[in-house]
């Protein structure tokens, strides 16, 4: 009988995710969590990793016969675009320089993009848990998102190589410039941009935005267990250390941090930015994007003391040439329709880590509420709190740093009017 493998991402609450450990299901079977019955993340059995040495002899015999191809071009020309149609070659390893003249300079670029049949996105290079490369092979949460996102009915692109991520930029001001970009033949070199995008419309003439495809996340407070920092108001006379160069967690804070408190712009080249500035005491706390985070502060022995800051709201976005609108409408489309996807929470939950983040005691004084299955914090606050608009309540009282990072049987506070 087929099977299909997955891994549970209720991390702290099932021993399976826990583990990661990589479980079994029979065709016909719920893609379920045997333990905590949350949906599984698919993955690959673990037999398919042996097949990695014929994969790699494979590849390796294809590149040694492609190469003598292209050394005998003009004797074998006619040969080689015989092959090429009739093999099993994905899209996005068809020779770009091929496509036709001027089509990717047209303002249909959706046609352009659906007529080949890949994608091609710029991002800001090794920025996980959004873009980063494991084997030489792409991965992160963004690039999950955009197979999801392509491979709706807008686009229709399913297979596992439709989406490309491979021309990058070191800084993250950078990113909008690779829309305009061209190769020897003067065509636009890639389509979209992505890598944690929160320019709008006015401030570049020539890039337009969609809708963020990830959002309801904040800045985070980061700070040693062992200190008394757990709130904004706890940092006046301290020592905030923020990314050095970003425009947007400049203008949160000089609005709402208290009087007193001292700002130290810090680089964050190094991988471990975060732990060392605190730890060598350049800074009491850290003021970043969620995402990036949690990452970074990973099995150190930082928190997360507020996941999601007051007045803090960031959403991410893809970035396109202006004169696309009919693209930005497909894919604002698409976006709409992945968020309501199973996938969807499953990918947030699998890239993003809450093992730091800093879980609230109750004091006895509100009401708690056990998570469900199929339940989402806007149809917990609809069906308790009469408004599906007060989820945000429940995000914060429970410092959750999205909407999408809860988990079946987790034990929720509530305001004190739950019913």
């Amino acid at each position: 009988m087929a099977t299909k493998y997955g891994k549970c991402t209720n991390i702290g609450n099932c021993d399976n995710a826990d583990h990661k450990n990589i479980l079994e299901i029979l065709d016909g079977q719920n893609f379920i969590c045997p333990e905590c019955e949350c949906e599984l993340f698919s993955t690959q059995s673990p037999s398919s990793k042996k097949s990695n040495k014929t994969t790699y002899l494979l590849v390796f015999l294809f590149v040694v016969v492609g190469s003598l191809l292209f050394a005998f071009k003009d004797q074998f020309w006619s040969l080689q675009n015989s092959i090429t149609d009739k093999s099993n070659v994905t899209k996005n390893e068809i020779d770009r320089n091929n496509e036709p003249p001027g089509k990717k300079d047209t303002n249909d670029e959706s046609s352009a993009i659906k007529q080949r049949g890949f994608v091609r996105i710029g991002v800001q290079a090794d920025s996980p848990p959004l873009n980063y490369f494991e084997k030489g092979k792409s991965k992160g949460l963004d690039y999950e998102l955009a197979k999801l996102i392509f491979s709706q009915s807008e686009f229709g692109f399913n297979e596992p190589h439709s989406v490309s991520v491979d021309n990058q930029v070191e800084n993250y001001e950078e990113i909008p410039g690779l829309l305009s970009k061209r190769d020897e033949k003067n065509s636009y070199i890639i389509d979209v941009i992505m890598g944690g995008l929160t320019f709008s419309d006015e401030d570049n003439s020539s890039v337009i935005y969609t809708i963020p495809y990830l959002e309801h996340f904040g800045y985070s407070l980061v700070s040693k267990g062992s200190d008394k920092i757990n709130s904004l108001k706890d940092l006046r006379y301290k020592k905030i250390g923020i990314v050095k160069g970003d425009p947007d967690v400049a203008a949160y804070i000089e609005g709402n941090l208290p009087n007193g408190a001292i700002i130290v712009p810090l680089s964050d080249e190094s991988e471990t930015w975060i732990t060392d500035s605190i730890n060598h005491k350049l800074c009491d706390a850290i003021i970043y994007d969620f995402p990036f985070a949690a990452v970074e502060i990973e099995g150190t022995r930082l928190q997360i003391k507020v996941a999601k800051l007051p007045n803090s709201d960031i959403g991410y976005k893809i970035g396109l040439r202006k004169g696309n609108e009919h693209l930005r409408d497909e894919l604002n489309s698409a976006i709409r329709k992945i968020k309501e996807l199973p996938q969807y929470s499953n990918l947030l939950k699998y890239y993003l880590p809450v093992g730091n983040v800093v879980v609230p005691k109750n004091d006895g004084k509100n009401p708690t509420h056990i998570v469900l299955k199929g339940e989402t914090l806007g149809l917990i606050a609809q069906n308790h709190l009469s408004s599906s608009e007060r989820w945000a309540e429940i995000q914060a009282l429970n410092n959750i740093p999205n909407p999408h990072l809860i988990n079946i049987n987790q034990v929720l506070i509530m305001p004190t009017d739950y019913r």
